[in-house]
């Protein structure tokens, strides 16, 4: 759903919801989403981009938890403890993921030093007559799983610095699965409550894979960022 210039633009009908109760139900008018999904004004792209992660938020927001300041979704850490691994089918067998790791106090396995999440950071991108949603997958770090660990800048570069192309096409083809509905295990709410397979008006479809005669160096994934220079710090370029 979004707004501008006084008019509301929105995916579900809003004499259907809880919209009729602002919105004029007379001046209520359906679209074909063609006309509003490939625009020739820049600023009308823009306002669609924006419809579409309003609507891809709202999907998300029962199974997922946003982080502003990283514009990232992450997995929240379950109510019944804190650990999560998620199970998924890679590109060649199942497997699962430690999504939501506890690191503990060395000196105390009482205590919780902080907690890692997987993250990916969407952006939405249009290509001719086709819109695609890029991910780029990164951690969020959390002091006890659900409050900001203030060293969560520095637990991020140290993390990207040691991970390897492999390891990030892992977490990208885990995100892809979650994303596209491919699953092991029925997606579920915090509460173990199965989620409808319907969960919005966005269906995302995988990309075919591009094969490619020639593979990338290792080295080549890692730039230097002009910004660490000073610390000769490196980071990836995803």
């Amino acid at each position: 759903m979004g707004a501008a210039c006084g008019t509301l633009i929105s995916f579900a009908d809003p004499r259907a919801t809880v919209l009729k109760n602002i919105v004029d139900i007379d001046t209520v008018e359906e679209e074909r989403i063609d006309a509003i999904a490939f625009p020739d004004d820049e600023a009308d792209e823009h306002q669609f981009i924006g419809l579409l992660g309003r609507a891809l938020r709202t999907q998300l927001d029962s199974s997922l938890v946003f982080d502003k300041d990283q514009g990232a979704y992450h997995f929240p850490a379950a109510p019944e403890g804190i650990g999560v691994t998620y199970a998924y089918r890679s590109l060649k067998q199942a497997t699962s993921a430690e999504v939501v790791k506890v690191y503990k106090n060395t000196k105390d396995d009482t205590k919780i030093n902080y907690v890692r999440h997987h993250a990916f950071v969407p952006r939405f991108w249009r290509l001719g007559d086709n819109w695609y949603l890029s991910v780029t997958p990164t951690f969020v770090f959390t002091r006890d799983g659900v409050r900001p660990d203030r060293y969560a800048a520095d637990r991020l570069t140290k993390k990207k610095k040691l991970e390897k192309n492999q390891a990030i096409l892992g977490q990208f083809v885990m995100w892809r699965r979650f994303l596209c509905g491919e699953s092991i295990e029925p997606a579920i709410d915090l509460f173990g409550t199965p989620l409808p397979s319907e969960q919005g008006s966005i269906r995302l479809c995988p990309v075919d894979a591009i094969q490619s005669p020639r593979s990338v160096p290792e080295r080549q994934w890692r730039v230097r960022d002009p910004a660490s220079a000073s610390t000769d710090q490196e980071e990836l370029s995803v």
